[in-house]
């Protein structure tokens, strides 16, 4: 079994030539590239979530505090 004579199969990809078994590999990594990216934008959304809630919970509190002082008798 000699490999003369034999060319090795190529993709173009972005303007750069990529081996098949390359491109392969990128290709089977891609969706866990995808689900990452996702976990990423899901975390931060939950992140700037939960500072809105705290602030407003911060807000609920002093309105609260606020409204028992102006209906305290003087």
């Amino acid at each position: 079994m000699g490999t003369a004579g034999t060319k090795c199969r190529t993709v173009p990809f972005f303007g750069r030539i990529l081996d098949l078994s390359e491109f392969l590999v990128m290709i089977r990594r891609m969706p866990a590239v995808i689900v990452a990216l996702t976990a990423v934008m899901a975390l931060s959304a939950c992140a700037n979530t939960v500072r809105g809630v705290g602030r407003d919970v911060g807000n609920t509190v002093e309105a609260t505090g606020q409204a028992a002082r102006d209906i305290a008798p003087r």
